[in-house]
């Protein structure tokens, strides 16, 4: 079997980091913030385990989101940087700029 999600456990892992944006941030930092995302994560891997595809534990789930979203943040900065090199050379108006830098961001 595939260690990677399905479509749908990918579907219901955003679902679920939207809802609960300190953890999709990982903004809870206190012990007792750290014993509430530990729960959640435990919760939403029985979840996301339930639907089939791949299985992994709560701090599995954390942690294949943690690298996803550095992966994320990389390209976001890669498309942010790219976007002051060429937006005056391709004639970007400035509101969808700062709308690409506030979506990035």
């Amino acid at each position: 079997m595939s260690n990677r999600p399905t479509t749908i456990q990918l579907e219901a892992l955003v679902e679920f980091l939207e809802q609960h944006p300190a953890i999709a941030r990982g903004f809870l930092k206190t012990a007792l913030g750290k014993q509430e995302s530990k729960r959640k994560w435990a919760e939403i891997a029985m979840s996301l385990n339930s639907l089939g595809g791949v299985i992994k534990d709560g701090p599995a789930w954390a942690k294949y989101w943690a690298e996803k979203n550095a992966v994320l943040k990389n390209n976001a900065h890669k498309m942010l940087r790219l976007l002051d090199k060429l937006g005056e050379e391709l004639d970007i108006p400035l509101s969808f700029q700062s709308w690409i830098r506030d979506l990035w961001q």
